[in-house]
């Protein structure tokens, strides 16, 4: 399967179902890149944008996020961060040593 459309980035759509198609629509097409872990946390990452009402950015808060997900290894979650920081969906913005998601 061929994806035409472009991956909308985090924070962009405010509409779950059109959120949630756009991610499964772009897992049909790159199911090499995609995984449970990674799956679960683009739909973490967009409860927490929602919680905190859409800010320009937000602290990660990498324990909360493994605890909620069940993800073991701060390399595991590091490494979905770094994915989806590549792929376009989030960027990523590194000040001191704490990481930060901007929203596009």
């Amino acid at each position: 399967m061929k994806y035409d459309k472009k991956l909308i980035p985090l924070g962009v759509n405010k509409e779950f179902r059109l959120v949630s198609k756009n991610w499964f629509d772009w897992c049909w097409a790159n199911r090499h890149k995609n995984s449970t872990g990674l799956t679960s946390l683009v739909f973490w990452l967009n409860y927490k944008v929602n919680e905190l009402n859409y800010p320009k950015s937000f602290k990660i808060i990498g324990s909360e996020a493994m605890h909620v997900l069940g993800i073991g290894s701060y390399t595991t979650y590091n490494k979905l961060l770094n994915t989806l920081s590549e792929i376009g969906y989030i960027k990523l913005v590194v000040i001191d040593g704490v990481k930060f998601i901007k929203l596009r």
